[in-house]
């Protein structure tokens, strides 16, 4: 059976896995400077931020466990430096977020819950 070590574990991944941070950089200049989504778990919005205003839009798309792609968009976070994605109408599980900036990919796993 489970031992309270492999619960403590569990508890430490969840806890780390519940906001991503990311730091994006190519020769030229920093493209996505520090990403995070949140919470996660989610029930019905999904949260993107970044530190640093970005100029030009961050083209998205979210995908299922199957790889089915289920939503597309554009984030503008040249005025706000936070995002909303509406993810309420998803059915619960496991989905990839990734998020494209001038052909640099970044992608987050989050789990939509009821």
């Amino acid at each position: 059976m489970f031992t309270s070590r492999f619960f403590i574990g569990l508890i430490f991944i969840l806890l780390l896995s519940s906001c991503y941070e990311y730091h994006i950089e190519t020769e030229d200049h920093v493209v996505l400077n520090n990403i995070s989504i949140s919470p996660n778990p989610t029930t019905d919005v999904l949260v993107v931020k970044v530190k640093e205003m970005v100029e030009d839009p961050v083209n998205y798309r979210i995908i299922n466990s199957y790889g089915q792609p289920r939503v597309t968009g554009e984030l503008n976070f040249s005025e706000e430096n936070e995002q909303f994605i509406e993810v309420s109408h998803f059915t619960t599980g496991y989905y990839t977020l990734e998020l494209t900036l001038n052909e640099v990919d970044v992608s987050f796993k989050f789990l939509k819950q009821k």
